[in-house]
């Protein structure tokens, strides 16, 4: 059973992000990658729960997105032709789950 608190954080996080980045348009991609790293340090290696927090639609989700270079054809959790595929997940969800360890 994963830890809440970590998907819990990350999405605070997320939410302060898409908060301060609609005033702001420069280097968004470095601000996104930059909060998170910032709100994961505590939690590299964690055993992560983050329920639909990262769905592309959630803020958690479009600041993943944004801060790992999401193609328009990853932003589907659903494969059009694989029912067991998931471009969303193979993709930008699982270069943060990369980054920061999380299991």
């Amino acid at each position: 059973m994963g830890n809440y608190h970590v998907g819990d954080a990350m999405d605070a996080a997320a939410r302060v992000f898409w908060k301060l980045a609609s005033k702001r348009r420069k280097n968004i991609r470095e601000l996104a990658l930059s909060v998170l790293d910032e709100a994961a340090e505590s939690w590299i290696g964690a055993d992560a729960e983050f329920e639909d927090y990262t769905d592309p639609g959630q803020p958690l989700g479009r600041m993943i997105a944004l801060a790992f270079d999401a193609t328009p054809g990853e932003m589907s959790l659903n494969h059009p032709e694989d029912p067991f595929a998931s471009p969303w997940h193979d993709g930008p969800l699982s270069r943060f789950f990369t980054r920061y360890k999380f299991c």
